[in-house]
């Protein structure tokens, strides 16, 4: 089925900038 990969990278890229966020900031 289709739509739960595409549920799937959708969560997935979300996350990526939470994970980001969360990480301290470089600068």
């Amino acid at each position: 089925q289709f739509l739960p990969a595409t549920l799937a990278l959708y969560l997935w890229y979300i996350s990526i900038p939470i994970t980001l966020a969360g990480l301290p900031p470089l600068t």
